[in-house]
């Protein structure tokens, strides 16, 4: 079973509070909000790799996304582009707002997170999502989204994917996989490597636990980098780690990704999205405190692993 949780467990009261202040106050600024450009160059990205290992265009290929999230504005985004594109996640998504789906968060979740979805989604993300449909109407007038296509169940075992009518030429996974524990996450491997076709392609984007980011500390997320009267020191959570995340992390490197995968695929590509994102942060004095991490690790942050199964 995959083993994904949003939440650490052993997060102060007082640090918990502060952080979902800081969460309210991303989504007031539009953090609930689609990032089109965003959306527009991960599609880019996928289809310069799908081009380059399966000499076919993105739109044209059929994609699963491990972890569509409770905003699943990418996989509506790509279906709007073209792409015959399923989702699996282990949580129930909110898209219509209604009493059995907050009921269904509740049961499998508890009742924090269905009141946390709740003020989440009548607050932000119902107009939000009004806001990138709209927009994406502008371009494709006739587009509607099939919410079937939306499957929540496990994806380290056959019954979701039994639910989906294609077989995948592409799996995609972004800013999932260092919320799944290291054993689910060899089960997940092993599975998939069991399951998909030789020639199908795996595209992971992971927020890797080294990099400068990897703490998942809102303040050092890629767009608060320059912001300033910061309370953590950068690399905090690697140095005094005083501020945990309200979020589960495996803390996984990246040469510990980089083995698992290559355990089980040909790794076509380990490179990270942001070149030298922090750069700056990295001192004499930080790298002396962390010896124990090189370049490679300090400098990952999100990094975009390319997968294709090994050839027998």
């Amino acid at each position: 079973m995959v083993s994904k949780s949003n939440s650490s467990g052993s997060v102060p009261f007082l640090e918990r509070a502060r952080y979902l202040r800081d969460l309210f106050l991303d989504y007031t600024a539009g953090a609930a909000s689609a990032d089109i450009a965003g959306l527009s160059e991960d599609f880019k990205r996928l289809d310069t790799y799908a081009r380059s290992a399966t000499k076919c265009e993105f739109a044209k290929l059929n994609a699963v996304e491990i972890g569509f999230g409770s905003k699943p504005y990418r996989i509506m985004y790509f279906c709007s582009r073209g792409v015959n594109a399923f989702g699996i996640d282990m949580d129930q998504p909110i898209l219509k707002g209604s009493p059995a789906e907050f009921i269904s968060i509740a049961r499998k979740n508890g009742w924090l997170r269905a009141i946390k979805s709740f003020v989440r989604y009548w607050l932000f993300e119902r107009k939000a999502r009004l806001r990138f449909l709209d927009e994406i109407h502008t371009t494709v007038p006739d587009f509607v989204f099939d919410s079937k296509r939306l499957i929540v169940g496990d994806a380290g075992t056959p019954e979701p994917w039994s639910k989906i009518p294609v077989e995948p030429d592409l799996i995609y996974s972004i800013h999932v996989f260092e919320h799944i524990h290291p054993e689910s996450l060899v089960w997940l491997l092993e599975f998939l490597h069991r399951r998909i076709r030789r020639n199908a392609l795996l595209y992971i984007v992971i927020t890797i636990w080294t990099g400068l980011i990897g703490g998942h500390l809102i303040e050092w997320g890629r767009n608060h980098l320059a912001d300033k009267n910061k309370r953590s020191e950068p690399w905090e959570h690697l140095r005094r780690n005083r501020f945990p995340a309200d979020t589960y992390l495996n803390k996984m490197t990246r040469r510990q990704y980089a083995s698992l995968f290559a355990k089980y695929f040909d790794v076509l590509q380990d490179k990270p999205v942001w070149s030298n994102l922090g750069k700056e942060y990295l001192t004499d004095a930080v790298k002396r405190e962390l010896l124990q991490f090189d370049e490679y690790e300090l400098l990952s942050n999100d990094v975009c692993f390319v997968l294709r199964s090994k050839l027998t």
